[in-house]
């Protein structure tokens, strides 16, 4: 009610409840299970996945700069995923479909969609948060899909995976900010490599970070 009498703006509120729901999704991990994949193919399966939904949302921005809209799909991804993780036992077929080893099912999607939350929530040029975006959905999965033909490991980073992500950032990168994109592109592109944590919300801090210094 307060959202309709514009008492609470629509983007914070959606900013809120997504917030409220990781943090919530995160609290679960002991109703959630753990996977055993430990598969090159699954791997590369979640990523072009991820790929899918990084189209979609980029294509979402460019042609409408709605990012109400946007902040509505992250919403609903994490919905979903909140589901998942409540619900994940009962979905093993998904689950070795497409998680890694190790890891609580559901989690990658909730740190995608933190990532995503954070550039929408804090970058305000578009220009930049688009290039942000670009680099958490579509320059991270390459990256590992190039460097798992490669290296043939998950979990270790190889210089065709940082190769791929420097290159497919400098597409936005350049046209958007010319020389200076290929010095973001270069950040970015070590912060994916020596992430100390999972890099779908450390590629967004960085970006963050430069936002601030740069269009502040």
């Amino acid at each position: 009610m307060l959202v309709l009498a514009r008492v609470i703006p629509l983007t914070a509120s959606l900013q809120v409840i997504s917030v409220s729901l990781l943090i919530q999704s995160l609290l679960l991990r002991d109703l959630s299970i753990k996977t055993k994949n430990l598969r090159v193919n699954t791997e590369i399966r979640r990523d072009f996945v991820q790929l899918i939904i990084g189209i979609i949302f980029l294509s979402i921005l460019y042609y409408t700069s709605n990012k109400t809209l946007l902040l509505f799909l992250v919403l609903a991804g994490v919905l979903s995923a909140h589901v998942i993780l409540i619900y994940g036992k009962k979905l093993h077929n998904i689950v070795f479909f497409l998680e890694r080893e190790g890891v609580i099912f559901g989690s990658g999607a909730i740190f995608m969609a933190v990532g995503s939350l954070i550039l929408l929530s804090f970058v305000h040029n578009f220009d930049f948060l688009f290039f942000g975006l670009f680099a958490l959905l579509i320059s991270d999965p390459l990256a590992t899909i190039f460097g798992l033909n490669f290296n043939k490991k998950i979990g270790r980073k190889s210089i065709a995976g940082s190769a791929a992500f420097f290159i497919s950032a400098l597409i936005p990168g350049a046209y958007f900010f010319g020389v200076f994109g290929i010095i973001f592109s270069f950040i970015l592109m070590l912060a994916e490599r020596f992430s100390p944590i999972d890099d779908n919300i450390f590629i967004p801090i960085i970006a963050l970070v430069i936002s601030f210094l740069v269009f502040a």
